[in-house]
C-alpha cells in the first residue's frame, strides 16, 4: 500500500514539474537566447540588448553597457593564415545581484561595482594581457 501511495505522489510531483515547463514553452524550450547565453537569460535580464560588438578590439573582457553591465563579452581576435583578422565574440551573463566591473575584470556584488557608465575608462585594462611582468 505505501508502495502505491509514494508511485502516485511521484506521478503527480512529476506531472506537475512537466506543467511548469510547458507553460514556458517557446520562451526557454526550442529558443535561443540573444548573444548565446544561457537559456532563461531573458526572463532574468529582461529585454537584452544584442548591440555591443567586439569588432576593432584587442583581446579581453568587456562589460556591456547597453545591458547594465549585467552581461559581459570576451573578445578573441582570430589571425587567418591569409593574413585575414576576425574578432569571436563570447558573452556571459553575471550571476543574480551582481555586475561586471570593468575596473576588477570581474562579476561584483552590484553595490562595490564602480558606475556601469564608467566602465568605457576602464577598458584599457585588457592592455595588460599578455604583457611580461618584470621581477625587480
Amino acid at each position: 500500500m505505501n508502495a502505491i501511495v509514494f508511485a502516485l505522489l511521484v506521478g503527480v510531483a512529476t506531472a506537475q514539474q512537466f506543467a511548469r515547463v510547458e507553460q514556458f514553452d517557446g520562451v526557454i524550450n526550442g529558443q535561443f537566447e540573444p548573444l548565446n547565453l544561457p537559456s532563461g537569460a531573458s526572463l532574468l535580464l529582461g529585454n537584452i540588448d544584442t548591440s555591443y560588438s567586439c569588432a576593432d578590439r584587442p583581446y579581453g573582457y568587456y562589460a556591456d553597457e547597453g545591458n547594465d553591465c549585467r552581461v559581459f563579452h570576451v573578445c578573441n581576435p582570430y589571425l587567418f593564415d591569409d593574413g585575414r583578422v576576425e574578432t569571436v565574440q563570447y558573452s556571459f551573463m553575471c550571476g543574480e545581484g551582481s555586475v561586471f566591473d570593468q575596473s576588477a575584470l570581474a562579476c561584483v556584488e552590484q553595490f562595490a561595482a564602480i558606475p556601469c557608465s564608467e566602465s568605457s575608462f576602464f577598458y584599457s585594462r585588457n592592455e595588460e594581457f599578455g604583457r611580461v611582468e618584470e621581477r625587480f
